[in-house]
């Protein structure tokens, strides 16, 4: 993925949300924690590290492959999901 954890700029993380107002087209590479209530097109790629979690919320929506240790799926995804840690989903709709 991104090189070692020094010339990483994700590998420390934070909490990050994309509203349900936000759309995003392309690729988002992140660390920590990313909620997806608005709907992304593209990729979703954790940096290198074992805490990344991707939450996508009951009204938010995928369009790509997610890629993170630890992913929660309340809402809608249309691709491939790969999880080296923890995969939930609940009540929702996995199209890919």
């Amino acid at each position: 993925m991104l090189g070692g954890k020094k010339n990483n700029q994700f590998a420390k993380g934070g909490h990050t949300l994309f509203d349900h107002a936000v759309e995003i087209q392309g690729t988002v590479t992140f660390g920590g924690t990313l909620d997806i209530e608005g709907r992304v097109i593209g990729d979703v790629l954790a940096a290198e590290g074992p805490d990344a979690q991707v939450n996508v919320r009951e009204k938010g929506m995928v369009e790509g492959e997610i890629r993170a240790p630890k992913i929660i799926v309340n809402g809608k995804v249309m691709g491939d999901i790969y999880s080296s840690k923890h995969l939930a989903e609940y009540l929702t709709n996995l199209l890919g």
